[in-house]
């Protein structure tokens, strides 16, 4: 049961990440349509246009270009309101925590995250004996064995009909030169 609970929580989270993902990329597409626009947008002919309209020998004051700068600015609008909506949706980002602490709690429930640990587990150890194992045969020839074991696998697999008279000759002869090497 607590392996269904698992994938449950996890399809779920994965589904709130995917949607933030999804915020995540249409507020950068936003900000990226925001940024052309600033770089092609241009105020000068509007200031020109707006300061053609007034009396020469009126002193030009920035009240002036209230309306321009108004209607300028309002290109905007529109990004600042998407910005604002994006952010009333990352509120997904509590949903998602508490998701994320669900999913955890799940696991450590989960009979198959335990089976996998103790697997792990095993492969550690089993590799720790195997580094022992090779450092203790490379030590002093001790290695010359291990090759003749594999001589004696690779023939008996090649002449299995002489194998009983032939296997207890190499047995004796192994014998022999492994209790040479302990002298």
């Amino acid at each position: 049961m607590a392996n269904k609970q698992t994938q449950v929580h996890a399809r779920a989270f994965r589904a709130l990440l995917e949607s933030l993902d999804d915020i995540r990329k249409d507020r950068s597409q936003l900000v990226a349509r925001a940024q052309r626009l600033v770089e092609a947008d241009d105020i000068k002919p509007s200031i020109i246009s707006a300061a053609s309209n007034f009396n020469r020998w009126e002193e030009p004051t920035p009240a002036i270009f209230v309306d321009v700068s108004d209607a300028e600015l309002a290109k905007y609008d529109r990004y600042i309101q998407g910005l604002a909506e994006g952010k009333k949706k990352q509120g997904i980002l509590e949903a998602i925590e508490s998701k994320n602490e669900q999913f955890l709690s799940s696991r450590k429930e989960d009979p198959a995250v335990k089976d996998r640990e103790i697997i792990l587990h095993n492969l550690d150890m089993a590799y720790a004996k195997y580094l022992k194992i090779s450092g203790n045969l490379n030590e002093g020839g001790k290695a010359q064995w291990v090759t003749t074991i594999f001589m004696i696998t690779v023939k008996f697999y090649k002449q299995d009909s002489k194998y009983p008279l032939w296997s207890k000759e190499a047995c004796r002869l192994w014998g022999t030169r492994r209790s040479q090497e302990v002298q």
